[in-house]
């Protein structure tokens, strides 16, 4: 990505749209708390994409004039935040499935 012609608007706008998709689908998985491993997947992949949404953002930013009334760093920092927010996720999903995975190892053993 190191051309500024190749950061279209349109192209942020689709991987910003296809990673929250990939989050919403995240929170369904994440609702039905039977499958934390697919939904740690897609907040993943929700982040990578919000990651190059970011990149992508400050190089057209760097190489383009934007409108004045854009608030490009206020945007990107909402982005930030977002992205943060579902690590923050992933890492909560992680913690209660090693724990899930545990007691469930107990158990079995007890059951030996």
């Amino acid at each position: 990505m190191s051309h500024g012609s190749s950061v279209s608007r349109r192209a942020v706008r689709e991987r910003l749209n296809c990673a929250l998709d990939l989050a919403k689908y995240a929170v369904q998985l994440d609702d039905m708390e039977d499958d934390h491993a697919r939904s740690i997947e897609a907040y993943q992949k929700s982040v990578e994409l919000l990651d190059q949404c970011i990149e992508m953002i400050k190089i057209r930013w760097n190489l383009t004039r934007w409108r004045q009334d854009e608030d490009v760093p206020g945007s990107i920092a909402q982005l930030e935040t977002i992205r943060d927010n579902y690590k923050a996720r992933i890492t909560s999903l992680s913690f209660r499935a090693n724990v899930a995975q545990k007691a469930n190892a107990a158990q079995r053993a007890r059951s030996l």
